[in-house]
């Protein structure tokens, strides 16, 4: 299973040191002669070489992919590509999956051109040591992703929250390494209704009333 280890550790941003960057070193030779009639289709229609298979396009072509179903709708036709042994049924979903991160990229662009166009109209967000910013119409489903991107622009650490429909402010975090970001949300724990995540990424919610304090 050490090629859906390293999936999943890549796939959630972990930090790779030690252990994980093992886990995910071993996984990696694995995924490259991978028996999964599923992620060899994926590969196939994203045109991504299985034979030198590094970290980048893992997490920039398979994740992606992967992490589109759940974001955008039901995440289980992943978990039946992974365990696949129909080759017709695999490409189904594949393409299906294809079509979903169409979409995802298309709802990703908008939110990061919103969050640029926040950072370029009010300097003081941009020049804070974290950015945080907040749209009640951001979908939940890629925040993360514009948080990552903006934290490889900035290099600083980047929270990206929405309005969800019982009013509370839903988010994700990204950090830069050195930052645990969880540990960092942690300290301020006494405002939040719930967080959870590791060093480089996670997730919170907190009352909107609350984020000014925040």
């Amino acid at each position: 299973l050490l090629d859906l280890v390293a999936l999943g550790l890549i796939a959630d941003v972990a930090l790779l040191k030690g252990e994980t960057l093992s886990l995910v070193q071993r996984g990696l030779r694995i995924l490259r002669n991978t028996a999964r009639i599923g992620l060899r289709t994926m590969a196939d229609i994203s045109g991504t070489s299985l034979e030198s298979l590094t970290e980048e396009p893992v997490g920039f072509n398979f994740a992606p992919r992967l992490n589109a179903l759940g974001r955008l709708g039901d995440a289980n036709p992943a978990v039946e590509l992974l365990l696949s042994h129909n080759p017709t049924r695999a490409r189904v979903i594949a393409t299906q999956i294809e079509g979903l991160n169409a979409q995802r990229r298309l709802l990703t662009n908008q939110v990061y051109e919103a969050a640029e166009t926040q950072l370029r109209e009010n300097t003081d967000l941009r020049a804070d040591p974290a950015i945080i910013l907040m749209n009640e119409n951001w979908p939940g489903g890629v925040v993360g992703i514009v948080a990552n991107k903006l934290v490889d622009r900035y290099r600083k650490p980047a929270i990206l929250l929405n309005k969800s429909e019982d009013g509370v402010l839903r988010g994700s975090a990204r950090s830069i390494e050195g930052l645990n970001i969880t540990e960092a949300i942690t300290t301020q724990k006494n405002l939040l209704l719930s967080f959870g995540g590791h060093p480089m990424a996670a997730g919170l919610a907190l009352e909107v009333g609350k984020l000014a304090e925040f």
